[in-house]
């Protein structure tokens, strides 16, 4: 569970445990209304890789969508920078891996997905605890091996607002390891499983870190959220 803010103010360890504890119930299929409970009750808008969202009901659906399609999700927080703009507000940069493993009918097994992203989350406080106002995915990256997760790569970058860019190598983070491991082979054929993620590093982590463009100097949505910080006060 999240801090209780101190004296109605946001602290960064609280902010930093709503990122995480976000993307660990994306990652555990939790109840739909325990992740509603982080968003703020109006003035949302999350733009996710094939969905834009901008009230409960939407994200509600594209939860489903996502629970439906992909399972055995890895979500591994790679860094949460947090900037407390403002007593009520701060702005935070998260970089993440995602992995799963995912079924498209009429597709005769599952396939192995995975990629680097990078958001742009606006938090607010409500209610006495810190609520997500905004979450945009700036940068999405395939891992290499990985076809573009939830659909094409135009559809996904342009989701996700931003232009395209020249591929880069991605390797893994050291310490971590990968779902592709538990793939099957391309040549088998067989009904879609479920397989727990392997404890083996996988064979693809032999390329080089790179930063993803346009990881830097861009706001929740747009713009400076600096410019209309009061109108981000939570009601």
């Amino acid at each position: 569970m999240n801090a209780p803010a101190v004296r109605g103010r946001l602290g960064r360890a609280e902010v930093e445990s709503l990122v995480r504890e976000w993307h660990g119930g994306l990652a555990r299929h939790v109840d739909v209304a325990e992740l509603r409970g982080r968003l703020v009750r109006s003035g949302l808008l999350l733009r996710l890789p094939g969905a834009t969202v901008r009230d409960g009901e939407q994200f509600a659906s594209w939860y489903r969508e996502l629970s439906d399609s992909c399972f055995d999700q890895r979500r591994d927080v790679l860094s949460v920078e947090v900037d407390l703009v403002s007593p009520l507000h701060a702005e935070v940069t998260v970089t993440l891996m995602w992995e799963s493993r995912r079924w498209q009918r009429p597709a005769p097994r599952s396939r192995w997905t995975g990629c680097l992203l990078t958001e742009q989350w606006l938090v607010v406080l409500q209610d006495g605890a810190p609520r997500i106002r905004t979450l945009v995915t700036t940068t999405t990256q395939p891992l290499p091996g990985s076809p573009p997760p939830l659909g094409a790569a135009a559809r996904l970058r342009q989701a996700a607002g931003v232009a395209d860019g020249q591929p880069v190598e991605i390797s893994r983070p050291a310490g971590t390891t990968s779902l592709a491991d538990t793939a099957q082979p391309a040549d088998t054929a067989g009904p879609a499983t479920t397989a727990q993620p392997a404890d083996t590093a996988s064979t693809a982590d032999t390329a080089s870190t790179a930063q993803p463009a346009g990881t830097t100097g861009q706001r929740p949505g747009g713009g400076d959220a600096r410019e209309s910080r009061g109108e981000l006060v939570a009601s």
